[in-house]
């Protein structure tokens, strides 16, 4: 019996080409031969010619129905035995069943929804053997049957027309409801057809493009809205990513992209690109674009904001730290001088006629020595009274030239409050190369010429060895740090990360301490400058990540399972072999990957963004967490932030300190939370000094807290006890 099922041939009608494919598939993948036809009479003249084992055929078809291919069959000699199975979704009366039968109809079913359903069908058909000749076949008259027929026909007709009527008015109601929906998002949706023309508009994308719904269906879109690239230069339309989904199939979020206003005027947007399919072919596509507008000008504030200063506006000192690197990295550098210019007698403006009236004079300090420079020349204000000028391509008599002549300026009397004040200023002058080739040991010459220009009051002094007050001590205690590295005379300290919400303990940073045989125990800021000036950093650095993971594993074997933090220096980011150095010290000390956190300054980041890029996505990769310590005074772009491979922010303690009594400084760190929120990343706020800091960080949805509020860095046997004391107090309050 399997032999003849595989052998069959099945003659398969139905006016539906899906239909007749997947019914034909599920048929030859079962052993069957299958030919199609479309209808009863295609399917006559190929039962006549072909003699198939059995006929599948639909009721309801165009030219010649089913019931009729029934009839005419059994009026053909040589097909009169051959079964005939109709099958239908319309004809569901037994009456109709009985009339099927009446015409010789071997089975009369309910079209099956399952292919394989339609398999059990025709192997029923065929083991029941040849079809009887049926004496209705020949007995039954014409009218009779046309009667009969004619009868069912109306009333599936009436049918038929009700259920299109019914689908008709659903179909209406439905589409208004869409129309609706679609005219109150507040993103604009267009679709679009193969060939890139509007099928429908809603209001807020014709609004966005300045024209109504109307005069954009059926129009190119690509020519009205989307004609050229983020620059302005135009592209054609085969290059266009709103229409690349029209070609790949593929749904495209697109970022950075711009659309076009009907008054030449171009607004950024961000957009997701959907194909429309229809039995597998693409149709056409939907687009839903946001205008970015107000978040690039947000985020132009909040970078305006973290790299200059509030007072002033000037440039602030990250990012005079960020152009000095940018410079002295460059394939080429060119020589450059520093003049650090430290206001005299501003103390007694403060305290004689009060502190608004010395932050107008501060402020009227930038235009009178942007008078004496060139346009290429930079302005920044360090802090406090101390403002530095950046001489790009100048030798040391041009350096003393412009020095001569803003010791001039700055003499001249400033108008506050209706009368003359006369202050002068002290300038120091450090060259490059000359002086140093990095941006801390300029400013740091800068400033030790400054104070000798101070002592001698000669206006201005030009960096000597000789002149450095400092030297000798400094040479001294470099001695002493590289002998602490090398013999581990370091001491490292942990501060607890706080969960704002839980109050539970996620982590803590390593912070190096010094204790110096003759000076005490040194804080990082006394002797980690010196370091980096001198290339001591980066075994500094690794000293620190090898006691921090040898204590991380000490503790995690006492059941502290805490993850810990390790800041790095931008000279570590220049090594290529960091990634392979970091993977030895996890292996040695037996810490999983993501126990460590790497912590790397803005700053670090900027000196050479692409190969920061780089090194940092190799440790993620690893499964390190990455962390940007102090955010939000020296980010170059934040559209980088989002390609930077990183896993947390550190919003400087600047401006945490400062948040509860300076709205700036709130607005701020409102914004990096938000940022943050967007770009699904963790929030830790450094300086938590506070209840009143600790509870605006959580009204505002920060993640992590840290600072004194908590704990200071404690030593690793304390950081323990602490941290067992923080749980049975949270385990107590649950």
């Amino acid at each position: 019996m399997e032999l003849v099922r595989t052998r069959s041939l099945v003659l398969l009608v139905d006016d539906s080409p899906t239909q007749s494919r997947r019914s034909a598939e599920a048929l030859e993948v079962a052993g069957f031969r299958v030919r199609l036809a479309r209808n009863g009479r295609e399917a006559l003249e190929d039962a006549r010619r072909w003699r198939p084992d059995v006929i599948v055929s639909d009721v309801l078809m165009p030219v010649m129905d089913g019931f009729a291919l029934c009839r005419e069959v059994r009026r053909e000699p040589a097909l009169a035995r051959v079964p005939i199975v109709l099958h239908t979704m319309t004809f569901l009366d037994p009456r109709d069943e009985e009339f099927a039968l009446g015409l010789g109809a071997t089975r009369f079913v309910l079209k099956p929804t399952n292919p394989a359903d339609l398999v059990g069908e025709v192997r029923a058909a065929l083991s029941a053997g040849p079809a009887t000749a049926n004496p209705l076949a020949s007995t039954v008259e014409d009218s009779d049957f046309l009667q009969g027929y004619n009868q069912r026909l109306a009333a599936k007709l009436e049918e038929k027309v009700a259920e299109l009527e019914d689908a008709y008015t659903r179909l209406e109601q439905q589409s208004r409801r869409n129309e609706l929906i679609l005219g109150s998002v507040g993103e604009g949706v267009f679709g679009i057809d193969r060939q890139g023309h509007a099928t429908f508009v809603n209001e807020a994308a014709a609004q966005m493009a300045g024209l109504t719904a109307a005069e954009m269906l059926g129009q190119p879109i690509h020519n009205l809205l989307h004609h050229s690239r983020p620059d302005g230069t135009p592209y054609p339309f085969d290059a266009c990513p709103s229409h690349r989904v029209l070609t790949d199939g593929a749904v495209h979020r697109i970022q950075d992209e711009v659309f076009w206003h009907t008054n030449g005027t171009s607004f950024p947007v961000e957009y997701l690109g959907t194909p429309i399919l229809d039995g597998g072919e693409i149709v056409g596509a939907v687009v839903t674009f946001t205008d970015i507008t107000e978040r690039r000008q947000a985020e132009a504030s909040l970078q305006h904001q973290a790299w200059h200063d509030v007072l002033t506006g000037l440039p602030n000192r990250t990012r005079l730290r960020v152009e000095l690197d940018q410079l002295m990295s460059a394939a080429s550098p060119e020589p450059f001088a520093l003049l650090l210019i430290d206001l005299d007698r501003f103390k007694e403006v403060n305290d004689t006629i009060g502190h608004p009236c010395g932050d107008l004079l501060l402020q009227q300090v930038g235009p009178r020595l942007r008078a004496e420079l060139r346009e290429a020349d930079t302005i920044a204000r360090l802090g406090g009274d101390e403002f530095v000028v950046l001489l790009r391509g100048a030798d040391v008599e041009r350096a003393r030239s412009v020095a001569t002549r803003l010791v001039v300026a700055l003499e001249r009397p400033f108008e506050l409050d209706g009368f003359g004040v006369a202050i002068g200023g002290s300038i120091g002058i450090a060259l490059y190369p000359e002086h140093g080739v990095d941006g801390d040991s300029l400013l740091r010459e800068a400033d030790i010429a400054m104070y000798a220009a101070k002592d001698t009051r000669s206006g201005y002094t030009v960096y000597a060895p000789d002149t450095d007050r400092h030297s000798r001590e400094r040479l001294g205690l470099l001695a002493d740090l590289r002998q602490a590295i090398d013999q581990g005379d370091l001491l490292v300290h942990y501060q607890p990360q706080i969960d704002v919400r839980s109050g539970n303990l996620t982590a803590v940073e390593a912070l190096v301490r010094w204790p110096h045989p003759t000076r005490g125990l040194l804080p990082p800021d006394e002797f980690i400058p010196l370091a980096e000036r001198t290339r001591l950093i980066q075994p500094l650095s690794r000293w620190i990540l090898a006691a921090a993971l040898r204590q991380c594993a000490s503790w995690r074997a006492a059941g502290l399972d805490v993850p810990v933090s390790v800041n790095l220096s931008v000279y570590d980011l220049r090594d290529h072999d960091l990634p392979e150095l970091i993977d030895e010290a996890l292996a040695k000390h037996g810490v999983p990957p993501d126990r460590l956190r790497i912590e790397i300054t803005e700053s670090s980041l900027m000196a050479n963004p692409p190969r920061a890029r780089e090194i940092l996505a190799r440790l993620r990769a690893r499964g390190v967490q990455v962390s940007i310590d102090d955010f939000g005074i020296g980010y170059s772009s934040l559209a980088y932030l989002k390609n930077l491979p990183v896993d947390e922010l550190k919003i400087d303690r600047s401006f945490v300190h400062e948040m509860a009594i300076d709205p700036g400084s709130r607005a701020i760190v409102r914004a990096i939370i938000d940022l943050a929120e967007v770009l699904g990343l963790r929030v830790v706020a450094e300086g938590v000094e506070d209840e009143a800091t600790l509870a605006a960080l959580a009204a505002l949805g920060c993640d992590v807290a840290q600072g004194y509020y908590f704990s200071r860095a404690l030593e690793p046997a304390a950081l323990a006890n602490w941290a067992a004391d923080a749980a049975g107090q949270a385990d107590i309050a649950a």
